[in-house]
């Protein structure tokens, strides 16, 4: 019995303090939420936050922006936090090319160069680590 009561405590617990972190809709926040063209394909972003620009990239197959709700509140309190929904997620658009981490980076790259051409900060998680690292490559060439 106390097992019992003990786990539908956590539960209780994990889903308040999911529900209080989705106080905000990330990832569908019309207050926030912006669209590039990107050669042909729709790509929908968010701000949030004002100063140093930082980029926050997703991971793959089910990733997206709410990936990071708990993070973008703390790090909006001192950076311009900029999170892109990549190709195929969310409100972005899919695009007839095969998914490519170049692709993936010269997407996250025209999101940038639409809203700054100050150096950024690149957060990325999963397939979005292989992303920034590709984007890096292309913002130190350009």
């Amino acid at each position: 019995m106390r097992t019992t009561t003990l786990f539908v405590l956590t539960v209780m617990l994990l889903s308040a303090s999911r529900s209080f972190a989705q106080s905000i809709p990330y990832g569908n926040n019309p207050a926030a939420g912006h669209y590039v063209d990107a050669g042909g394909v729709n790509l929908y972003y968010e701000i949030y936050g004002k100063g140093q620009p930082l980029v926050m990239l997703h991971g793959g197959i089910y990733g997206y922006i709410d990936e990071f709700s708990q993070l973008i509140p703390k790090l909006a309190e001192k950076y311009m936090v900029i999170c892109i929904a990549t190709r195929g997620h969310g409100k972005s658009g899919i695009g007839k090319e095969p998914f490519t981490w170049r692709q993936r980076a010269e997407d996250a790259f025209k999101v940038v160069r639409s809203i700054t051409s100050d150096s950024v900060v690149v957060v990325g998680f999963s397939d979005g680590g292989h992303a920034g690292l590709a984007l890096a490559a292309i913002i130190r060439n350009w």
